[in-house]
């Protein structure tokens, strides 16, 4: 009875690890697309005097 009790806590943990590390990836991949928009827009940005050149 102890061992399946270990057993099904120690799924339980995997489990949640899993939707930690799923949510960790879900954190980085915005960080990405800001990090890619605020590049765009850095890009968009030109100063009076770079848009004579």
């Amino acid at each position: 009875m102890l061992k399946q009790s270990l057993l099904i806590a120690h799924h339980q943990e995997l489990l949640t690890a899993k939707a930690h590390r799923s949510d960790f990836h879900g954190q980085v991949a915005q960080v990405e697309t800001a990090v890619k928009l605020v590049d765009g827009l850095k890009t968009a940005v030109v100063t009076p005097e770079e848009g004579l050149n």
